[in-house]
């Protein structure tokens, strides 16, 4: 009786996860839960029975053919080897997305392998939107010959543009980014 009570809460517990979780056996998958149905808008049925590559682009986001990458994770993962990686994926309506994975094995039944999945599409989008605005602003402030620098007080954080030391008639491999002693030598 308390095995099936572990049982039903294990269950609901993978039921209710917002991570897509989906079980493979064999190199397809044998279940999937309601995140995982978000995930990719199809009910589970659809998912079932599929290989992981059926449900991908044929070419990886770093140009490597999909049924390689996953052979070679799976069989990395079978050998007891967790893996932890971001896939290209499609949803039921042909739109990519990207999703953290950790693959591991499942305890105590060999050859099942269990994918907690994590759409981070948007995370990536903001982050390389943040690294485009990054690098905007460099190549203002070095086109517009403008000496900038920004400090954090609390962590001694600082960055400089190099026309910033310029301007001032110095040299700045002479100072390492340590911000107060740059505050005191430049400043006071």
């Amino acid at each position: 009786r308390r095995k099936r009570k572990g049982t039903k809460f294990t269950t609901a517990m993978v039921q209710s996860a917002d991570d897509g979780i989906l079980f493979i056996d064999q190199g397809v998958f044998t279940a999937a839960n309601a995140g995982a149905e978000r995930m990719f808008g199809a009910p589970a049925h659809a998912l079932v029975g599929k290989s992981p590559v059926e449900l991908s682009p044929a070419v990886q986001a770093d140009g490597r053919p999909s049924h390689e990458v996953a052979r070679s994770l799976i069989e990395a993962t079978l050998r007891g080897e967790a893996q932890r990686f971001h896939w290209l994926h499609c949803r039921a309506n042909g739109e990519l997305f990207t999703a953290q994975i950790s693959l591991t094995p499942v305890h105590g039944v060999p050859g099942r392998l269990a994918a907690v999945l994590r759409d981070v599409t948007e995370d990536l989008a903001r982050a390389e939107a943040l690294a485009r605005s990054e690098a905007r602003l460099k190549t203002i402030i070095a086109v517009s010959n403008t000496g900038a620098w920004e400090f954090h007080g609390g962590s001694s954080y600082q960055w400089c543009s190099p026309e910033y030391f310029t301007m001032l008639g110095r040299d700045p491999s002479d100072y390492p980014m340590d911000g107060r002693a740059n505050l005191k030598e430049v400043w006071l």
